[in-house]
C-alpha cells in the first residue's frame, strides 16, 4: 500500500535544544564552580583568621619583649647616670675622719646637696684647729675651708668646740675618690 502523507515530515532543527541544554549546563557548571571557589574562599578565610589569631599572640609577645628590652635601656641609662651622678660622701666622711688630729671628735658631720659641708668638732687643743684648717685648705677638693666658730666647751673648760663649713668640688671629688678606690 502507498502512503500518502498529508503532513510533511520535516527534520527538526534540534539547534534550540543543544543551545538550550549547553546553557542549562553552563549554568550548572557557573554553579558548581562559585559553589567551589566560595567554599575555597571560605576555608581560606578560616585558615587566614587562624594565622592572623596566632601571629597576634607572637606579635603581642614581642611588642612585651620589646617594652621590656626599652625598659632595660632606660634602666641602664640611669643607672649609669646615677654611677657619674653619684657623691662618694663615703669616701669624704672617711677623709675627714682620718685627717682629724689625735683626740678629736666629730660632734656633727652634714653635707648638703649644695656641695656643702658642715662639721662641728672637739678638740684638745686650740692649735690642732689651726692645723686641721691648713691641712683641708691643701686638700684638692675642698675649694673654700672656713672656720665659723671656736669656742671652748661649757663642760669642761679644757676642749674646744669648732664649726667649719667647707665648699667642695664634686668633680675633683669623684676623680679623687675613684682613683683612690
Amino acid at each position: 500500500m502507498i502512503e500518502i502523507n498529508f503532513f510533511e515530515k520535516r527534520k527538526k532543527n534540534i539547534a534550540p535544544y543543544i543551545l538550550a541544554g549547553i546553557f542549562v549546563i553552563g549554568l550548572i557548571s557557573i554553579f558548581i564552580i562559585s559553589y567551589v571557589i566560595t567554599n575555597q574562599l571560605s576555608h581560606q578565610k578560616d585558615v587566614n583568621l587562624a594565622k592572623i589569631e596566632k601571629q597576634t599572640d607572637i606579635v603581642e609577645e614581642y611588642q612585651k619583649e620589646k617594652l621590656v628590652q626599652s625598659q632595660v635601656r632606660e634602666l641602664e641609662s640611669q643607672v649609669s647616670q646615677i654611677e657619674e651622678a653619684k657623691f662618694p660622701t663615703v669616701y669624704l666622711y672617711q677623709y675627714v675622719q682620718n685627717s682629724l688630729p689625735l683626740n678629736t671628735e666629730i660632734i656633727e658631720y652634714r653635707f648638703s646637696l649644695t656641695d656643702r659641708l658642715y662639721i662641728r668638732l672637739q678638740f684638745n687643743d686650740f692649735d690642732q684647729v689651726a692645723e686641721l684648717q691648713r691641712s683641708f685648705v691643701d686638700t684638692s677638693f675642698f675649694e673654700q675651708v672656713d672656720i665659723d666658730v671656736i669656742s671652748l666647751t661649757e663642760e669642761e673648760q679644757t676642749s674646744y668646740e669648732s664649726e667649719l663649713l667647707i665648699d667642695i668640688d664634686r668633680d675633683q671629688l669623684s676623680e679623687v675618690a675613684e682613683n683612690a678606690d
